[in-house]
Formats: structure tokens, C-alpha cells, sequence
């Protein structure tokens, strides 16, 4: 039986998997220098701004870095949003929009409702990772190959055809 004919999880693990390893390296060197230069940033900030914690109540977990900027927002932002907006390029997909907003909501509410971060971390943050997500949308855009893109924004998207495995990109 083939891994792509299993059903349930498997199957989708398995179908993006073979999805990815079909799309073009520079969706992948993007992605990449996205994540590494979120967590970079983020452990070069916090050293520099040394910000302490808010101390309301005792923390769950460890929590050794300083609190400015928050990392979950840096990361949500600029990592969340380029899958985003990979999808939308590649796929025409809009919804990714409306459900990684929603697990950003969700993820940057808890470290404020966890007494993690201040309000001002987590809005820095947000600034923070939107500024790098600009940055590094504008890098990679000569990267991006407008036969692929215009080719991808005429064609119908047929089920089980993936774009990412255009021959012409």
C-alpha cells in the first residue's frame, strides 16, 4: 500500500511532506532564514534590553531570558504570516490568513494571562516581527520568478495538481 493511500493524519503528514520536498528551494531558504533570523534577533534583544519579568505571581516553567521583546511575537508574526503569504503565492489560499491570526491571538494572550511578559513585550515584539517579516519580504522578492507567479495566478487550481511542482518554476 502506498503512504499517500493511508488515511487520517498519516496521509496529510505524508502528502504535505511530499509537497514540500517538490517545492522550489527558495520558498524553503526563505522560510529558513526567517525562523534562524527570529530566534537570532530574539536572544540578541533580550541580552541587549535585559528586561526583567513581571514578578505577579510565580511563573510555571523556566523562564531564565528577560522579558523584552517577546519571542512568541516575534516568531508569530514574521514565521506565521511568511507561511501565509508562501500559501497565498503558491496556492491562492487566503484562509491561512484568518487562522494563523487566530492561533497568534491565542498564543499571545497566554503569555500575558501566564504573567510572562508585559503588554509592552508582546506589543514589541509584534513591531519587531513585523518589521522583519517586511524585511525579508522585500530580500526575497527578486528571488521570486514572475513567469512562476503569473502562470500560478492564471491557472485553475485542479485538485491533487500541486503548484509547487510546476515545471515551469
Amino acid at each position: 500500500m502506498h503512504l499517500a493511500e493511508r488515511r487520517g493524519g498519516e496521509r496529510l503528514l505524508v502528502e504535505l511532506a511530499e509537497e514540500l520536498l517538490r517545492c522550489p528551494a527558495e520558498l524553503a531558504l526563505h522560510l529558513m532564514i526567517v525562523s534562524l533570523g527570529s530566534l537570532i534577533m530574539n536572544a540578541a534583544l533580550k541580552h541587549a534590553f535585559g528586561r526583567p519579568r513581571p514578578d505577579l505571581w510565580e511563573h510555571r516553567g523556566q523562564y531564565a531570558w528577560s522579558s523584552y521583546p517577546s519571542g512568541h511575537a516575534i516568531v508569530c508574526v514574521s514565521v506565521f504570516f511568511t507561511v501565509a503569504l508562501m500559501l497565498l503565492r503558491e496556492r491562492g489560499w487566503r484562509w491561512p490568513f484568518a487562522a494563523l491570526t487566530t492561533l497568534m491571538v491565542v498564543v499571545l494572550y497566554s503569555r500575558l494571562y501566564l504573567g510572562v511578559h508585559w503588554p509592552t513585550d508582546v506589543i514589541g515584539g509584534l513591531l519587531i516581527g513585523l518589521v522583519w517579516l517586511a524585511a525579508t519580504e522585500h530580500a526575497f522578492a527578486p528571488f521570486r520568478s514572475p513567469a512562476r507567479i503569473r502562470a500560478k495566478s492564471e491557472s485553475v487550481s485542479i485538485r491533487g495538481q500541486s503548484h509547487c511542482s510546476d515545471p515551469s518554476g
